[in-house]
């Protein structure tokens, strides 16, 4: 039965030879094999269908799904030969297993530092943005763009949008973006380029066993010639985990020499990915700045926090926090939140962007340069095909190989690269979630399997599309009620704040005027004291002076028969009786 999303045109099946019509919608539409008739039949049904074919002649509408040949006519994805030998890892050195891909000098820098591939990586791409995106669900089918074989396309498919479907994951891929070194490498810089790198690998390990009792783990480590001076040499030492890269990086105390040659450390290597979380919806009001200040005097070991962009260099809510202990950062991701200005956030582990192998002699996705079977080169720049690249005069004119837009055909920002990306991410994702529960058990202790369900699973049941729709619609005002409970609660939040700051100023005046009241009592007593002290003066001593002086006046002035004035009298007997009321507490001052 034709499916109801197939909105490709489909030649019309003649009653008179309908086996004719059929080999028809098989194979590419060739008007020269068409008599007149026919072509005039079906020009009108095949008039969209030869302009697709125009546009890309390697791709053909498939069959009704009701032909009982049409699983014959669909080839199968190309395979390529992994059983080579590496010629280009030669001078890595690995402590232990290690699983190389095969590649050639020619397809990527190997002798190179990891740290100088992550640099080129981050020029070439325009956004640094975490790994929880929306990824295309459809399925991936396979396609080949250098033979004249057909690959057949599902029936909802067009012509119009070939060139967008994601090309197949192939192993190579999977290994060049498992096999490559995780961590940046540490870069010890000496003197003589001529020195036993292996010597003195053995002695940093012993070193780190013997005074910080760490089992330090290498993944390899080779020597790099020094670019400012040739007759100097660069040891760059790679680390297996996290917690190596830690200890090498704010544990250890580095000697001066390792097996009697001197050594530099330059520049340490940059924060891995391996080191990092994410915050989920930070608020665009935020300040970044002030948010990490806030991060380091809560938490320790952290080093940077940056605000991740878009494609268009927006800021999004995701904010990254880089850390150099492995210990912190797994604390924090235990606890699924960080604690930031007194408000919950969610965190996640920081997943980078995978590397993508792109073949240097085709520009092709997905093998390296040995594997190519392209006799040619291809320009990257135009595109075009030629026998030798360093003799090519490119005319300038930028078109991708794969969507053909206006960039190179090894661009990281195209459309098909980005897809083939985000596909090797999530098989990448999904392989390593499988491994990590494939664990072997006794088949024998296992209990017996259960018999198959009568009824239909419910899992083949499809729900509606109204109904997803609706429920999408709900999930959605969901959360946006919950964004809104949390912005609320962050206000709250804000607003106890300044009342508790107002509390405590309150407190702190409350307390100023107590001491203030408690000094002022104690001054009151000490006046009352010396108000006694002086009434007591006053009583015992000026009171009879002043009164032995008036009797004193009035007997020297009645003296010699004399007497006694009268004004004085009056005088020195109103004294005397202030002097004797207030003695006896009469006299009122």
């Amino acid at each position: 039965m034709q499916s109801s999303r197939d909105s490709s045109p489909r030649p019309l099946l003649s009653p008179d030879n309908p086996q004719q019509e059929r080999s028809e919608m098989i194979h590419p539409v060739n008007e020269n094999q068409m008599n007149h008739h026919d072509q005039d039949k079906i020009e009108n049904d095949h008039q969209q269908q030869n302009k697709d074919q125009q546009i890309n002649p390697w791709v053909n509408y498939p069959r009704h799904a009701s032909s009982p040949s049409c699983s014959r006519s669909r080839p199968h994805p190309r395979s390529y030969n992994v059983n080579g030998n590496d010629n280009g890892m030669n001078n890595i050195r690995p402590l232990m297993e290690y699983n190389d891909p095969n590649d050639s000098p020619n397809d990527i820098q190997v002798h190179t530092s990891i740290t100088n591939r992550l640099n080129k990586k981050r020029k070439q791409s325009v956004t640094e943005e975490p790994m929880e995106q929306y990824y295309d669900e459809s399925p991936s089918y396979p396609q080949s763009h250098h033979d004249n074989n057909v690959n057949q396309l599902p029936p909802h498919t067009t012509t119009s949008n070939v060139k967008s479907k994601a090309k197949p994951i192939t192993e190579e891929a999977k290994r060049f973006a498992q096999t490559r070194y995780a961590f940046p490498p540490f870069a010890l810089s000496f003197k003589s380029s001529k020195i036993n790198d292996k010597r003195i690998i053995d002695e940093l390990i012993k070193f780190s066993k013997a005074n910080y009792s760490f089992d330090l783990d290498l993944a390899g480590y080779r020597m790099a010639p020094n670019r400012c001076n040739t007759n100097e040499g660069n040891l760059l030492i790679f680390v297996k985990n996290s917690r190596s890269f830690s200890f090498l990086l704010i544990d250890i105390d580095w000697p001066d020499n390792f097996g009697g040659e001197k050594f530099t450390i330059e520049r340490k290597p940059a924060i891995p990915p391996q080191l990092a979380i994410i915050i989920d919806n930070v608020s665009y009001k935020t300040n970044v700045l002030e948010m990490e200040n806030d991060i380091k005097s809560r938490y320790d070991n952290v080093v940077k926090v940056i605000r991740l962009k878009n494609k268009n260099q927006f800021n999004t809510k995701f904010v990254k926090v880089e850390f150099n202990s492995s210990k912190t950062r797994d604390d924090i991701l235990n606890k699924g939140y960080m604690t930031i200005d007194y408000i919950k956030h969610d965190v996640k582990e920081y997943l980078p962007q995978a590397s993508i192998l792109i073949c240097s002699n085709c520009m092709g996705l997905g093998h390296f340069r040995k594997q190519c079977k392209q006799t040619n080169a291809t320009c990257k720049v135009c595109s075009e095909q030629v026998k030798d690249v360093s003799t090519h005069q490119c005319q300038g004119v930028v078109k991708c190989l794969h969507c053909g837009g206006a960039h190179h055909s090894n661009d990281l920002k195209c459309m098909v690269i980005k897809q083939f990306r985000s596909d090797l991410t999530k098989t990448l994702l999904s392989s390593t979630h499988k491994q990590s529960f494939n664990r072997q058990t006794d088949p024998s202790l296992q209990f017996p399997s259960l018999p198959q369900a009568s009824k239909q699973s419910i899992t083949n049941y499809h729900m509606p599309t109204n109904t997803q729709n609706g429920i999408m619609t709900k999930l959605d005002q969901i959360l946006n009620s919950i964004t809104k409970f949390e912005n609320t609660i962050g206000d709250l939040t804000k607003r106890t704040e300044v009342i508790e700051q107002w509390i405590t100023k309150k407190e702190k005046n409350d307390t100023k005027i107590e001491n203030d009241i408690k000094a002022a009592q104690l001054s009151n007593v000490r006046l009352d004291g010396e108000l006694k002290h002086q009434m007591k003066v006053i009583e015992k001593l000026f009171i009879p002076v002043l009164d032995d002086i008036i009797t004193v006046l009035s007997e020297l002035n009645i003296k010699d028969g004399r007497v006694l004035d009268a004004d004085f009298r009056s005088r020195s007997g109103l004294w005397k009786s202030e002097f004797k009321a207030y003695l006896d507490k009469r006299l009122k001052l």
